[in-house]
């Protein structure tokens, strides 16, 4: 992160700010789990800041950006949410045709 290769910018204080939802990014790959656009970090603070009133703000600043998402998403051919978690793989207990030699009894 840029934050990191900066002395000066180490130097200030931060806040860390823990998002509630996934990035509406559908169609951009986020670096870590956890990452927002800007306009999302900001209505994210808003909503600690502002407390009620910042959940109403987050919603009016949120409501464009996912409008545009939508839009920019017609135009991306198979478009799928590049932050979603992975289906986790079905697993199939293994059935051995034939049983190894070294694993009878007695072998």
């Amino acid at each position: 992160a840029m934050v990191n290769k900066s002395p000066w910018l180490l130097s200030l204080p931060r806040v860390v700010i823990h998002s509630s939802e996934n990035s509406g990014y559908v169609f951009r790959k986020q670096p870590v789990r956890g990452c927002l656009s800007t306009l999302e970090a900001v209505a994210e603070a808003l909503v600690a800041l502002e407390g009620d009133r910042g959940q109403l703000l987050k919603a009016a600043l949120l409501a464009p950006f996912h409008q545009m998402v939508a839009l920019q998403c017609t135009y991306v051919q198979d478009v799928e949410d590049k932050n979603a978690l992975p289906e986790p793989p079905i697993l199939r207990p293994f059935v051995f045709e034939t049983m190894p030699q070294k694993l009878l009894p007695g072998a």
